[in-house]
């Protein structure tokens, strides 16, 4: 069996459909014939029942009264080569002695049409039964190495007599033979043409698998740009296009991977070569103190940008071998909105945005604290960088059923509808002169998100771009004790 294994597929599905096949044409024959043969031998039973009943009657009534051996005896003889000659076989008379003695079965052969084999007629089964019964008794009986169809009867006025009535079954069954030959030739046939039928239809979805290896080779090898054929809706095209599907998506990954390689060298050349630039300057050159104070400052800012980089990068490589630390408590989702809004106060203004609380409701949810926060400043910091100066920009609380949700909106010019759909992909800038950064940020929060039992979503409310992050809410006694510990909220 384990051979088996290396035959090609073309030749392991003819020979699945030729075995099927074989088994459907034995199964047809073995039951048919059969069944044909019995319908046959039936229909002879009956036709002897018939002609037995109708004989015994005629012969019975010729010479009423009078004894079985002196029974019209011109005609006798006559009239059983007669019936023997209609149903094929052998026409019998036997009659009994003493057949007033009860009990007694002493039969004894009348008349015969064959009386080369008259032997051991009398002690027929069959003719026992009907002498002993006075009833017509039809069936099948081996005798002398052959079986037979038999009908054995009574004659009805004298009943000293039984009458029996024999055709041997190969006789009977002679008519089923053209009908295996035409089973067994149709058989033949049908599988020669399934042989046929079955390799060409077999080669067909093994060129289709192919090319199906060819494309996996080729995606494997690297080369993601020539699209994965499909063909029809079967199984192997569902397989076609799964493949398509992961070949799209690897490459929309591969591009992105080179998108994020160039522009993370870039993010992370820029800052490294402003602090070489500003440690030069402050090695090398007599700097005054507020000069220098200055220069410290940038190069904080530069490693903050640095910080924020890797820690993405960190965070990303965290989440995709499953080990991001997470607590999930009830949280205060109305104090975190207060938080960031104390946060990015100072960067609003010098921005020229206007940030504040929104109308925000008393609401807590199941998640960590500080992944909650830090999705809200990812998002709080996307409004104030992708916004025209004098953008209104709200963070607030709001309970919607069973979730509760952390709202940051703004009234700037929204998102260009070729971005909304990728916005959260890994690695995407968007477009415009405002693309820029790792592309990393709003991929971590819905990911983080998500892993937190919520969702992280964009959606246009009228004149607002509102980002949204929904998690479960968490009812009263959950947070009670944490939320008394909270300031109350300042919404002015």
């Amino acid at each position: 069996m384990r051979r088996l294994t290396y035959l090609p597929l073309g030749v392991k599905l003819t020979a699945i459909i030729f075995a099927a096949l074989v088994v459907a044409l034995g199964v047809v024959y073995l039951w048919v014939v059969p069944r044909l043969e019995s319908r046959l031998i039936d229909a002879k039973l009956r036709e002897l029942r018939e002609a037995a009943q109708g004989l015994a009657f005629e012969l019975d009534t010729r010479q009423p009264g009078l004894s079985p051996l002196v029974l019209i005896p011109g005609d006798r003889a006559r009239r059983l080569d007669e019936v023997a000659q209609r149903i094929g076989g052998r026409a019998t008379l036997l009659f009994q002695l003493n057949p007033r003695s009860a009990g007694d079965l002493d039969l004894r052969v009348f008349d015969d049409t064959n009386r080369r084999t008259s032997a051991g007629i009398a002690d027929d089964p069959l003719v026992q039964r009907a002498a002993r019964t006075n009833r017509t008794i039809a069936g099948r009986v081996e005798r002398d190495g052959s079986e037979y169809a038999e009908v054995a009867t009574v004659l009805p006025v004298s009943r000293a007599s039984v009458l029996l009535l024999a055709v041997p079954i190969d006789n009977v069954v002679v008519g089923a033979a053209p009908i295996q030959r035409s089973v067994l030739v149709a058989g033949a046939i049908g599988l020669a043409g399934a042989l046929l039928a079955g390799s060409l239809g077999a080669q067909r979805y093994v060129r289709r698998i192919r090319r199906l290896e060819t494309a996996a080779e080729r995606i494997a090898s690297g080369d993601l740009s020539v699209p994965v054929r499909v063909e029809g809706r079967d199984e192997i095209g569902q397989l076609a296009e799964a493949f398509e599907n992961m070949r799209a998506r690897l490459e929309g990954l591969d591009r992105a991977r080179r998108e994020f390689v160039a522009n993370a060298s870039h993010e992370l050349k820029t800052p490294l070569f402003a602090l070489s630039g500003f440690l030069e300057l402050m090695t090398e050159e007599e700097l005054d103190e507020e000069t220098r104070r200055e220069f410290s400052e940038q190069m904080a800012d530069q490693v903050e940008r640095l910080t924020a980089l890797t820690g993405n990068l960190l965070d990303l490589s965290r989440i995709d071998a499953g080990e991001l630390p997470l607590e999930k408590d009830a949280v205060s989702i109305d104090a975190s909105a207060l938080q960031l809004v104390q946060e990015f106060a100072a960067a609003a203004d010098a921005s020229d945005h206007t940030l504040e609380v929104g109308a925000s409701e008393d609401v807590a949810a199941y998640g960590d604290e500080e992944r909650i926060v830090r999705i809200g400043r990812a998002l709080v910091e996307n409004a104030l960088r992708h916004t025209q100066p004098g953008t209104s920009i709200r963070v607030s609380a709001m309970a919607d059923g069973d979730r509760a949700e952390l709202r940051v909106s703004d009234n700037g010019q929204g998102i260009d509808p070729e971005d909304v759909t990728r916005i959260f992909d890994r690695f995407y800038r968007g477009h415009g002169p405002a693309a820029h950064g790792s592309g990393l940020g709003l991929a971590i929060a819905r990911e983080v998100a998500e892993l937190m039992g919520g969702s992280l979503g964009v959606r246009r409310v009228g004149e607002e771009t509102v980002f949204a992050l929904s998690l479960a809410r968490a009812d009263e006694a959950a947070f009670s004790r944490e939320n008394a510990r909270m300031p109350a909220l300042d919404s002015s």
